[in-house]
């Protein structure tokens, strides 16, 4: 039996690698954000606009995933997202 983990704060504990999001939802809430740009921050946004949205979010600590590094774009979108998450809490 797989154990998962129900996170109250996703945004802090999840990353894109192997994100799900059911279909009708991305649609509905906006799919990604396309003032983010390059790597970084996208994830974020999404996990706690949907969280904030009234979604469920899950950790399953024993999945297996396979992710191509790449280097991390800079910082931009840090303050971006850090205000977007901010204006979802109100």
């Amino acid at each position: 039996d797989e154990s998962a983990l129900i996170l109250n704060i996703p945004w802090n504990a999840l990353t894109g690698n192997g994100l799900v999001i059911p279909t009708e939802a991305f649609r509905k809430y906006g799919g990604w954000d396309e003032k983010i740009r390059g790597y970084g921050g996208d994830d974020t946004e999404i996990i706690a606009r949907m969280y904030f949205k009234g979604y469920t979010c899950w950790s399953i600590p024993s999945a297996i995933l396979y992710h191509h590094f790449h280097r991390s774009s800079p910082s931009v979108n840090t303050n971006y997202v850090a205000k977007k998450i901010y204006g979802y809490t109100k």
